[in-house]
């Protein structure tokens, strides 16, 4: 049974990629800047579980570059200040897992470079790639399935995304954003509640 796919998934490579990179250009600065906005509301999250609204606590927040790290920080704020709310801890956690799993396709889009393919005189139009030199994102040696012919060269990339593809990733983005926004509501609402403590 095939394993259902997760909007954070490395979408599949489509067979034909764009004919001009331009999509491609234009698909990355868009999901660049939905992911900084991402970052921002968990900024925004970071500095409302510790119950301030000083710029100091997203400033701190920014310095920090690894998705794991910034996770890790924002987790074990939460546990303690929610440690009698733990269902508030555990859907910041489930959040913040969500943004690393999301950091790949990140990572991908910043550094992929949008390339046009040739196998054999055919061509495969243009992808955002993986560059030749980074050797965490290509197979060594060059190993491919023979029954797909010059296709089969593609597989050697870790990724190789259309236009189109960068663009439904962003929407993803987006959409995650809007959640850790939504958490912040939450946090806000539940500590405007008569009686309501934490350990902020």
């Amino acid at each position: 049974m095939a394993k259902e796919a997760k909007p954070y998934d490395r979408p599949a490579r489509l067979p034909m990629g764009d004919a001009s990179p331009e999509r491609i250009f234009r698909a990355v600065g868009i999901a660049l800047t939905t992911w900084e906005r991402l970052e921002w509301r968990q900024a925004v999250l970071f500095a409302q579980i510790l119950g301030t609204r000083s710029e100091a606590a997203a400033r701190a927040y920014g310095v920090v570059i690894p998705a794991a790290t910034k996770r890790d920080m924002i987790v074990k704020a939460a546990e303690y200040v929610f440690a009698n709310q733990k269902d508030v801890a555990a859907s910041i956690t489930r959040i913040c897992n969500l943004t690393v799993s999301y950091s790949q396709l990140r990572n991908d889009i910043a550094h992929g470079v949008a390339t046009s393919k040739t196998i054999n005189d055919r061509d495969f139009g243009y992808y955002l790639m993986p560059s030749d030199r980074n050797s965490k994102r290509y197979e060594l040696p060059f190993t491919f399935d023979d029954s797909k012919g010059e296709e089969g060269l593609l597989d050697i990339y870790a990724y190789a995304y259309t236009g189109a593809q960068i663009e439904d990733i962003a929407v993803n983005f987006e959409l995650h954003g809007r959640s850790i926004a939504e958490m912040v509501a939450n946090i806000i609402e539940l500590r405007s509640r008569p009686g309501y403590q934490d350990l902020a």
